[in-house]
């Protein structure tokens, strides 16, 4: 319970600073790039535990033409063939989690009936470790879209549908990571950094099309 009472409280300010940083994003053949971070929110870096809540970040996304959407994540930084760290994103540290993803219909009334699409882990698609992922711990969606406006919420393992309306992970008491070699074990971060790469699929012999298109990148204000 007093896990709980902390996270509602740190809500407050972490909504003004999340969610109004958040910009309506259109989708079409071009792939976009748009990056972020999930921050640990009721940090106890001392405990075995990791204890502490997560934050969850909502992109808002309009779609002006039926299709299918794909959104592919790029944050685990922890190569498990080979027991060693990656820069993946090559910002010089790191800080990642384990991604999971929600998909909503935006109707001005965000609730569980609104969800379209959910992913965990990108293990079972094909192609989708194409934007430098190095483990299936990130997070895939490919999903048929009709015109309207999404909210796509993305957090740690795991977030429940619930975490994703409310902008909070209470329940989560892992992530974020980063990997202490000298330990040989993930340590507690205050952060961890992602990636998405969104956009529409292009049909059959499109494919060219879309590997030339250049990528918009659109950084998440901290």
């Amino acid at each position: 319970m007093h896990k709980h009472l902390c996270a509602a409280a740190a809500l407050v300010g972490l909504a003004s600073a999340s969610l109004a940083s958040a910009s309506l994003i259109d989708l079409g053949p071009d792939p976009i790039v748009v990056s972020g971070s999930i921050f640990r929110v009721t940090p106890q870096f001392g405990g075995p535990d990791f204890e502490g809540a997560s934050a969850v970040d909502h992109w808002y996304v309009t779609v002006t033409t039926t299709g299918h959407y794909s959104f592919n994540v790029l944050s685990w930084e922890f190569d498990n063939g080979s027991n060693s760290v990656v820069d993946v994103n090559g910002d010089g540290e790191i800080a990642f989690i384990d991604s999971y993803l929600r998909l909503f219909r935006d109707d001005g009334d965000l609730t569980s009936d609104d969800q379209v699409a959910r992913n965990d882990d990108k293990f079972s698609h094909d192609g989708a470790n194409s934007d430098g992922s190095i483990y299936g711990y990130d997070s895939y969606l490919s999903v048929l879209l009709d015109p309207g406006t999404y909210i796509l919420a993305i957090g740690a393992y795991h977030m429940s549908i619930d975490d994703a309306i409310l902008g909070l992970d209470v329940d989560n008491n892992y992530y974020p990571v980063s990997y202490d070699e000298d330990l040989d074990d993930f340590v507690p971060s205050d952060h961890g950094d992602y990636e998405i790469t969104m956009g529409l699929v292009p049909a059959p012999g499109g494919a060219a099309l879309f590997g030339l298109a250049s990528l918009a990148l659109i950084r998440r204000r901290r």
